[in-house]
């Protein structure tokens, strides 16, 4: 967090604290031995209201969670859905969540798995806002069962939209490349996103509409200009940066996600993470 966001949030504790409700909720409350599935807590906030991202951007505190599970199961990183922009006064741009937010982790149960009920519990941590902000915190537990069946039921309805948020590995849409060029100094991220379908000779790539990029927070490294432009059948992202080699950091890395809009309107996140090639040196 930047000092500006830490000088906002001490300023800004005033006035009457909005509820959040916090819950913790399985998508699907069954797990077999050696399978994944996918634990949710959601945040239902006030009208008006936001909470933030991992990045919250120019002011805010990132939304934090920590699950924990029984012996044996692996819980992975905090999965973000992808976030909203959210502009502020004075030209402030922040990155969250309004009305509702929701954090995943994905857990593995052991292949050898002993039980029938498994409990989970998990610790969130967040900043609401609207025009002052109010920090909060929850401690919350869920239970997944050994599934016997063979079916499966139904999310709940709630984590359904967050779902359909959650970025998924650029592989997910063929051909498309994300790559470094430039200079350690001063790196430029390309993404190519050519049409998942065979074009017309001679088109424009018709399916993008636009693309946006939320960048997650990397020591040593500022964006400069992300630039969005039609080349041909292919639409090209270019993110400029300036980096900053640190003794933990010598090569950039640019982790973020990449929310496509196509024609049809249909929204796709992608989740990007291109690393400084070893074998480029800087000019």
């Amino acid at each position: 967090m930047t000092t500006l966001s830490v000088l906002l949030a001490a300023l800004l504790l005033v006035g009457d604290e909005p509820d959040v409700k916090a819950e913790m909720i399985p998508t699907t409350g069954l797990i077999t031995p050696g399978g994944t599935t996918l634990l949710a807590v959601h945040l239902e906030l006030e009208p008006g209201w936001h909470v933030y991202w991992e990045n919250p951007g120019d002011s805010g505190i990132a939304t934090t969670l920590q699950v924990k599970g029984p012996k044996g199961f692996v819980v992975g990183p905090v999965l973000y859905p992808v976030p909203k922009r959210i502009d502020q006064p004075g030209g402030l741009v922040c990155y969250g969540y309004e009305d509702t937010a929701c954090l995943f982790v994905e857990v593995t149960a052991p292949k050898t798995l002993k039980g029938n009920e498994f409990l989970f519990t998990a610790e969130v941590q967040w900043l609401v806002c609207d025009d002052v902000c109010f920090s909060g915190e929850a401690k919350l537990s869920a239970k997944l069962r050994r599934r016997r069946g063979v079916g499966l039921p139904a999310p709940d309805k709630r984590l359904t939209p967050h779902l359909k948020r959650l970025p998924q590995p650029l592989s997910t849409w063929p051909s498309a490349t994300a790559r470094f060029s430039g200079s350690i100094t001063k790196p430029v991220m390309i993404v190519t996103l050519p049409p998942r379908t065979t074009p017309h000779p001679e088109t424009k790539n018709e399916e993008v509409l636009n693309a946006t990029f939320f960048a997650a927070a990397f020591p040593g490294l500022e964006i400069t200009q992300i630039e969005v432009k039609d080349r041909g059948a292919k639409t090209e992202l270019r993110v400029s940066c300036t980096f900053t080699p640190l003794e933990n950091h010598p090569a950039p890395t640019l982790r973020g996600v990449l929310l496509v809009t196509t024609q049809a309107k249909e929204q796709i996140p992608l989740s990007l993470e291109p690393k400084w090639p070893t074998q480029v040196e800087d000019p």
